[in-house]
């Protein structure tokens, strides 16, 4: 039990940087015009 919060943990936080991964670069596409 003791292992098990940590890989749900883990692939929602790796969801959450992905996320803001594509935000952060649809704003400095958006920024420089190229959208």
């Amino acid at each position: 039990m003791a292992t098990e919060p940590a890989p749900r943990y883990s692939e929602v936080h790796g969801r959450l940087a992905y996320k803001q991964r594509i935000l952060v670069e649809d704003n400095l596409q958006a920024g420089l015009g190229l959208v």
